[in-house]
């Protein structure tokens, strides 16, 4: 139960869902956290449900990449040396090419890909990080399996597989290994999201639930994932993209 006790950290995208999910059992495990996202109500819904104490928080909106810098000087001040980081920072993006706007696909990239890219390189500069770190990212099926309306969505996790792999040689030197979790439908908030914009009688999700062998994956099924990768156990695993889907990508 104290697998990562005196280990700190950071979770982005820690108000709901997978984020959420990886906090509680973290901490269970004896790690103690700090917790971003938009919202400082549903950070503090989370932090009450914490084992544990010393943990903290603060509002970000990664969609302003720019002031990742300012975050990351604030954590180190006020809540020291990291020993990892998980990103599920998200949004839920379903639109056909005719509304797939310049501006649009912006902000989806951003929000997934450049600020995930901004918050590693913030994190791996010197003084940030403790010995053996390690980075988890959340990608998803989307980014291998193509689907009308995701172009977006599965371009931004397409590009996070790509860039963990590059990323995993260059934070070797610096004693941190990084990963990519590729989570099936899970049910969170994004799910209900696409249930709402599609139905559970709809082909789409007919077709999801034809594939993921296993059914629908609960946010500790994810979460169960992302803590292994920061473990000890997995020192030797970095540059990979590792399925948590159901048995979705096995077609």
């Amino acid at each position: 139960m104290d697998k990562f006790a005196g280990k700190k950290f950071l979770i982005i995208g820690a108000s709901s869902g997978i984020g959420k999910q990886t906090a509680i059992q973290l901490s269970r495990q004896g790690a103690t956290l700090f917790l971003v996202a938009r919202r400082e109500d549903k950070l503090r819904e989370v932090l009450d449900l914490l084992q544990g104490q010393g943990h903290g928080c603060m509002t970000a909106d990664m969609s302003d990449v720019g002031s990742l810098d300012g975050m990351f000087r604030n954590i180190r001040e006020n809540f020291g040396v990291l020993d990892g980081m998980v990103y599920t920072a998200g949004m839920t993006a379903t639109m056909p090419l005719n509304m797939l706007k310049p501006e649009k696909l912006m902000n989806v990239m951003t929000v997934h890909f450049f600020s995930f890219v901004e918050a590693v390189r913030q994190f791996s500069r010197r003084g940030r990080y403790g010995g053996n770190a390690g980075i988890v990212v959340m990608s998803s099926v989307s980014a291998k399996c193509g689907d009308r309306g995701h172009t977006a969505y599965a371009s931004a996790k397409a590009a996070i597989e790509g860039a963990v792999r590059c990323l995993a040689d260059e934070l070797a030197e610096k004693g941190i290994n990084i990963n990519a979790v590729v989570a099936g439908l899970t049910r969170t908030e994004m799910m209900r999201d696409f249930l709402n914009n599609n139905g559970e009688d709809s082909d789409a999700y007919r077709k999801i639930l034809g594939r993921q062998f296993l059914g629908i994956g609960e946010p500790e099924d994810i979460a169960n994932v992302i803590c292994f990768l920061l473990s000890p156990e997995a020192r030797f695993i970095t540059g990979a993209s590792v399925p948590a889907d159901g048995g979705y990508t096995a077609c």
